[in-house]
């Protein structure tokens, strides 16, 4: 099959892909059908299913999200058949369909149709969310206790497992205990017992043998007793508060410009770094101890540079002279772009890739930007804001690799190990 796409032009693989988008589509809606004639017929119910999300999960083997949002639809679909147009089109998909489904109504089901169509999950969540009885919600912080990351161990070190424990595919704590930080524990998500085997690294910090349980043990469904082990647990703290849109269209934009800088999007790496910035700048405290430093610095005695230090600087003539050669003959590095033209170029292409497709499809990504020279600076190219423009940091290399050849990156690193 690989070898059969591989023959393909790009026109005529594109061409296949959105075709096989759309009988995707199609196959979907007949699954919806047949899951409403089954639940019509309750054959679910003659195969010994309880209910049609329990037939979908064991027996149509689909994953509890999965078979709820199928199940969902179905019922939506039966009620409203309007919805199957949408849906063969792509104007909505399972996921928004399912956000507005216990809303619809005969009398307002043609109005939500139109306000959802063709917007993203979080636009519909907002407006189902104005439908939805108020909650009201305190700010609060709670201490918790999750699964302490686990170092990776090699197969000599790492102890073995019985099938019964190894093949059991319950969740462990990993999965279910995450904190509002965003961090979220690393243990394998069924390798219990090498997590309760692995001792907490040297250095991490508050790492204890928390009271946090795994069952291990068989998953049958006999009733079978599960041995609980302890896992080692470093504290946390999940905190709660209410938002409105205007935090997070901050909080987006706070994103975007972090993500050149941050290994890992999240609330919590993302609060760190704008509080660290905000007290660096505005702590008295911290603005103290920058003025201290600065005055030490200054009032450090002369002497304490190596004795004779300027005079051999000065009867070393020649090595001076040699230096000075050098420098001369050296090329000038080239100037960083300047603040204020990164400023101007961010603000004109407002802060989003400007790279455009063949169909005319611009890219939308505003994270991991690059300012990239339209004309290289490998080729002469200026730093004018005429020169300049964003693109994201796939088709900033998409872009290189065109026009420099394809191990254009390669070589870039090569000569300069901080280019993108």
């Amino acid at each position: 099959m690989s070898n059969h796409l591989s023959a393909l032009s790009d026109r005529e693989l594109l061409a296949a892909l959105h075709a096989l988008r759309g009988s995707e589509r199609e196959s979907l809606l007949e699954i919806l059908r047949h899951l409403n004639e089954v639940e019509r017929r309750k054959l679910h119910l003659k195969l010994g299913y309880s209910s049609m999300f329990v037939y979908c999960t064991e027996h149509l083997c689909y994953s509890e999200s999965t078979a709820a949002r199928r199940v969902q639809a179905a019922r939506c679909v039966a009620r409203f058949p309007k919805v199957e147009t949408l849906l063969v089109s792509g104007e909505i998909n399972l996921v928004t369909l399912g956000l507005v489904a216990s809303l619809l109504t005969p009398q307002n089901v043609d109005w939500f149709l139109e306000k959802i169509r063709n917007k993203r999950q979080r636009e519909v969540e907002a407006i189902a969310a104005a439908f939805r009885p108020a909650t009201y919600l305190r700010d609060r912080v709670l201490r918790v206790s999750v699964p302490a990351p686990v170092t990776p161990l090699s197969s000599a070190t790492t102890p073995s497992l019985s099938l019964s424990s190894a093949s059991t595919g319950s969740a462990t704590p990993a999965e279910s205990a995450t904190p509002a930080t965003g961090e979220s524990a690393n243990a394998p998500a069924n390798s219990a017992e090498v997590a309760a085997a692995v001792p907490p690294a040297d250095d991490a910090k508050g790492v204890t043998p928390g009271p946090l349980l795994v069952n291990v043990g068989s998953n049958s469904h006999n009733g079978s007793e599960k041995t609980p082990s302890p896992i080692a647990t470093v504290p946390k703290l999940y905190i709660q508060f209410l938002a409105d849109e205007n935090f997070m269209r901050d909080y987006n934009e706070a994103c975007a410009l972090l993500s050149n800088s941050l290994r890992r999007i999240s609330f919590s790496t993302v609060f760190t770094a704008v509080l660290r910035d905000y007290l660096e700048r505005h702590s008295p405290k911290r603005r103290q101890e920058r003025r201290d430093a600065r005055q030490a610095a200054i009032e450090t005695p002369r002497s304490t540079q190596p004795a004779g230090a300027h005079a051999g600087a000065r009867t070393d003539g020649a090595q001076s002279d040699r230096s000075r050669v050098e420098v001369a003959v050296t090329p000038p590095r080239r100037l960083p772009i300047s603040p204020q033209t990164r400023d101007a170029v961010f603000l004109r292409d407002q802060g989003q890739c400007t790279y455009v497709g063949r169909d005319g499809h611009r890219c939308s990504e505003t994270n991991n930007l690059h300012v990239d020279h339209i004309k290289p600076v490998a080729r002469n190219g200026k730093d004018e804001l005429e020169n300049l423009r964003l693109l994201c940091s796939t088709h900033n290399r998409l872009e290189a690799e065109r026009i420099l050849g394809p191990d254009a990156t390669r070589r870039i690193r090569e000569r300069d190990p901080t280019a993108p």
